[in-house]
């Protein structure tokens, strides 16, 4: 994902914050490319978080690049696995952008990127970027209100679904990012 659509449509992105905090696109700081995602606008004690659901189908690399203009230490971007944090997963300060590769095994993982901010004090421009997300084999999982009892199986390199036909539907569309 390297946000080169302008947009956060070529995957599922769900984004959450507890204040005015809000990711968006950017054109003026990315990594590579026109564009990149960064957080900005959070208040003091507030976060906001960019998550997406995924189902990785072989082991392999996830990786992403990283920059950040933050109070060093306490203003934090914070890469979460499955909800739990770790300190080789976190950035602060005023840091160029940084690449950080991890080994993810075959599975579900829910990813978040959050940045959130302490109760006092700012420095740099209180913003984080991310950009060029490299992730191993996967399958992005959407549930839709539409259809009911979706099911899926994972084999090899093969998803097979399986759902209950909804009423007067026209059409059903499978998208593979």
């Amino acid at each position: 994902e390297d946000f080169e659509t302008g947009n956060f449509d070529s995957y599922e992105w769900k984004v959450e914050a507890n204040g005015n905090g809000r990711w968006n696109i950017d054109t003026i700081s990315p990594y590579e490319g026109k564009y990149c995602v960064k957080a900005d606008m959070v208040a003091n004690n507030q976060f906001t978080k960019l998550k997406l659901q995924i189902e990785v189908l072989a082991d392999g690399p996830l990786s992403f690049y990283v920059k950040t203009s933050t109070e060093q230490y306490y203003d934090k971007m914070e890469f979460l696995i499955n909800a739990l944090a770790d300190p080789n997963r976190e950035w602060s300060g005023i840091t160029d952008w940084t690449k950080y590769t991890c080994e993810m095994k075959k599975g579900s993982y829910a990813l978040e990127w959050r940045f959130r901010k302490d109760s006092s004090t700012s420095e740099g421009e209180d913003r984080v970027y991310v950009d060029n997300i490299v992730f191993p084999p996967v399958c992005v999982i959407t549930m839709l209100e539409k259809i009911s009892g979706l099911e899926y199986n994972v084999q090899n390199d093969q998803v097979n679904l399986r759902w209950d036909a909804v009423e007067n539907a026209e059409e059903y569309v499978v998208r593979r990012n």
